[in-house]
């Protein structure tokens, strides 16, 4: 269940997340400043960034956690997902 809910979410994220990248891609091919340059590829890459976190989601098969995570259980992605 939790498996399909991940997958779910995953697909409904990744679908405006990919609109936004290629705008902002888009978007950079007119910027002059510097200044605003850095600051749209920092937010391509943080965008980037959560793809990967998407992608890792949508291959959840299991539910691991992090090792000492204390008290309440922080679920681990990239170990709940297909071996590699």
């Amino acid at each position: 269940m939790v498996a399909q809910l991940a997958n779910a979410a995953a697909h409904e994220i990744n679908n405006p997340l990919a609109i936004i990248i290629g705008r902002l891609e888009l978007l950079r091919r007119n910027i002059n400043s510097p200044e605003q340059l850095t600051r749209i590829e920092q937010t391509i890459a943080a965008s980037k960034r959560i793809t990967e976190i998407i992608s890792h989601m949508a291959r959840i098969t299991r539910l691991e956690t992090l090792p000492g995570s204390g008290v309440s259980s922080i679920l681990d992605i990239r170990r709940s997902g297909p071996s590699t």
